[in-house]
């Protein structure tokens, strides 16, 4: 009877202990409002990381991480810029960026501000959780995610395994060595850069030794966003020109001091899948 009273008891804590953690990794829902009218909509209020990519006709003024304050009331809103645009892309700190109003399944209306001051009627979605924001007026695409979601990213992280995984046997190999070198930087500002050397580099003194330095250098940098557990690089500059103007997609897990970067599944030449594994150590 005592050993049936302990197992009953230990799991109930396991229960407990799982149930807590569960609770404690879900994140609490987006704030709504309610209006006069009864109906209930997202309450967009409050400062929001932007990502801004201008393409098509507008393409010249770049791609560039910029943060919007949002002021709702009820259903109406307005967003200012809290930072200048890049040169030379127009718009000044404090200038408006948005204006539009919000329904019960999203957004009823949305323009977006141009830096000259001209508005543009846009299409606009929000995310199920209303932490996500996507605005698009046809020359100009930008997401929005709340403040804070890129905090536990932002800093400066040091290289300590680099392996690449093989989808079929979970065997792991180490391309750049037992002894990697390395960091990868998130700057609070939304820019990411990384630099990763194989081990046993030496000067080169062949162009076969610089091809093989080649293959073994990891770099780029250029702005990026958070969405979920991933993050998203549009690559300005690397050490691969066929990067440069691409999305870079990378999973991540953060585990106290340590991050795991997960590539997406690539075919090998040998026509096997496999993807690389790297992990992080904060540097204090």
């Amino acid at each position: 009877m005592r050993t049936r009273s302990v197992i009953g008891l230990l799991t109930v804590a396991v229960f407990l202990a799982w149930t807590g953690v569960v609770g404690a990794q879900t994140a609490p829902p987006a704030p709504r409002v309610q209006l006069p009218s009864g109906e209930t909509v997202w309450d967009l209020s409050g400062d929001w990381d932007a990502f801004v990519e201008n393409y098509g006709g507008q393409a010249r003024f770049g791609i560039y991480p910029q943060v919007f304050r949002i002021t709702q009331t009820g259903n109406t809103f307005t967003a200012i810029r809290l930072k200048d645009n890049p040169s030379p892309s127009p718009g000044r700190a404090g200038s408006p960026c948005l204006r539009g109003e919000v329904g019960p399944n999203g957004f009823t209306a949305v323009s977006m501000i141009s830096g000259g001051g001209d508005p543009r009627p846009s299409q606009g979605q929000i995310s199920e959780n209303g932490k996500k924001i996507v605005i698009d007026s046809g020359m100009n695409r930008v997401t929005l995610t709340r403040s804070g979601v890129r905090a536990p990213l932002v800093g400066l992280w040091r290289l300590r395994e680099f392996a690449r995984e093989y989808q079929a046997t979970g065997e792991r190999e180490y391309p750049m060595g037992n002894m990697p070198a390395g960091y990868i930087h998130f700057s609070p500002e939304g820019r990411m850069t990384v630099v990763i050397t194989g081990e046993g580099r030496k000067a080169p003194t062949t162009d076969q030794d610089r091809v093989g330095l080649f293959n073994t250098l990891v770099a780029y940098t250029g702005p990026y966003r958070v969405d979920g557990d991933t993050w998203i690089t549009m690559v300005e500059v690397s050490m691969n020109p066929a990067w440069v103007g691409t999305e870079q997609t990378r999973m991540f897990q953060i585990s106290g001091d340590r991050l795991q970067e997960t590539q997406p599944w690539t075919a090998r030449p040998d026509t096997r899948m496999a993807r690389a594994v790297i992990m992080y150590e904060r540097v204090k």
